[in-house]
Order: structure tokens, then sequence, then C-alpha cells
């Protein structure tokens, strides 16, 4: 989980560039926490405290909504979701890593993530990408051999490994790009800046990504130090939520 925080924050300032070889700095002066934290942290927090994730998630969105929220999902925090029959992107499978923390086998994280996922998002593919990303992040916190993670990706969505990509990962392509970045690098630095590499949702891709590789590589403390110290100065109550998540309710 708070490998998918330090990846949106990696990858946030690369958001939407075309496919490039990467090899500058991971941190710098325009990163910044994005929807994809937001919605990572409400889940976990959710979870922690037994709480209801459609309220929790329509308060996160309506609280930070100028962080990067799709405007399917700013319809849908204010009561209008038609639209969601028709969502098919990772915006559910970006926020399930917390799976990582609260499931006790790879069923309840996959079955987790469902959970989680159809609050906001009602197409079937879209459930699908966050039960591939719970699925992966679960098996990597749980020593999994990376190639035992491809295997059990494309066993529960074959079809989307078998389709052309365009190139630049969005949407579905976004999730299988995380997938397969992450498991083929060989430490966390390595895969964020393949992640930049690839282009397109970039930040999405580092979190996904992120949340995978810190499982199997561990998150470097330079970068999880800078990262937590940056969220706590900017994002104070998504912090406080973040220890409540990780650690129980203050006394």
């Amino acid at each position: 989980m708070l490998g998918a925080i330090v990846g949106d924050f990696i990858g946030s300032s690369w958001e939407g560039v075309e496919p490039f070889q990467f090899r500058g700095e991971l941190l710098s002066d325009v990163s910044h926490f994005t929807d994809d934290t937001v919605l990572t942290i409400a889940t976990a927090y959710t979870w922690a405290v037994e709480g209801d994730l459609v309220t929790s998630y329509r308060e996160s969105i309506k609280d930070y909504q100028n962080l990067g929220f799709s405007e399917p999902l700013h319809q849908w925090a204010h009561g209008v979701d038609e639209q969601q029959h028709f969502n098919h992107g990772n915006g559910a499978a970006i926020r399930v890593s917390p799976v990582a923390v609260f499931a006790n086998n790879l069923q309840e994280a996959i079955s987790l993530s469902r959970r989680a996922a159809v609050v906001t998002h009602y197409n079937e593919l879209a459930v699908r990408l966050a039960e591939l990303i719970g699925g992966a992040t679960f098996l990597a916190h749980r020593q999994s051999a990376p190639e035992d993670i491809i295997e059990f990706a494309v066993e529960h969505c074959p079809s989307l490994f078998q389709l052309p990509r365009s190139g630049s990962p969005f949407q579905w392509e976004s999730v299988v790009a995380a997938i397969e970045i992450a498991c083929r690098t060989v430490s966390f630095e390595a895969c964020m800046r393949e992640c930049i590499s690839a282009g397109g949702d970039v930040d999405s891709v580092c979190a996904m990504a992120g949340a995978i590789s810190e499982g199997l590589w561990g998150c470097p403390s330079h970068l999880l130090t800078h990262v937590l110290e940056e969220l706590k100065r900017c994002h104070p109550d998504l912090f406080r939520m973040l220890r409540i998540s990780l650690f129980g309710r203050e006394s």
C-alpha cells in the first residue's frame, strides 16, 4: 500500500507523456499526490475502522476534488451514476492495494478488491481490473515469485494479455503494464523508471506497479521517508487516516 502512495507521488509529474527513455531522478519539485493516493488511503481507513465505502469515497472525492478525479467520479460523488455502467477504466484498480494489509488469503484479496470496486464502477471489466491488481499485490506481499504473479494475472483475465495494445498505457492497458513492469524489474526504483518511460497514465501505472514492487523488493527508505513527510505536510488529514489504517486509533 505504501508503495502505491510513493508510486503515485513519483509518477504525478509525468502524467500523459509519450513513451521515452527515462533516466532522471524519481523525485522532483513538482511531484504531488493525486486521486490515486486519496482513494487508496480512503479504502484502507474505511476497512480499518469498519466504515462504509460509499460514504468514504464520496466524502474523499468532494474533499480532494482538485487532485485529479475524473469527471465520471465527480458525478458519482454527487449522486449521478448512470455513466459508471460504461466506465471501464482503472479508477477502481488504483485503490485496492490495501488488500496486502487486510486480506488473509488470495481469495479474500480478490473479494475485497471486488467489493471496493463495485461501489463506484458497475462495469465488469473495471471490476476485474481491480481484482487483478488486488490479487497481484497480495501475492507480491506474500513472497510469491514474479512469474507466479504473472501466471495468476493471465489465468484471471487471459483475454487482456492477448489483446493488441496502443503503445501508451491507459485504462485496461495501464493495469496490464503495471503488473508486467513490476514483475520484470528487479528493484522498486527500476520499476518506477520503467513505468515513467512507458508514458500514458503514468501516476496510476506507478501507483499500481509500486504496490506490487514494494512487496517484491521493498520500497527504498529515502523515497518512503520523503513521500510520507510530504503527505504529512500537504495533506495532514490523509496522513492521519493512513496512520490509523496501519497502527490503529491513537489513544
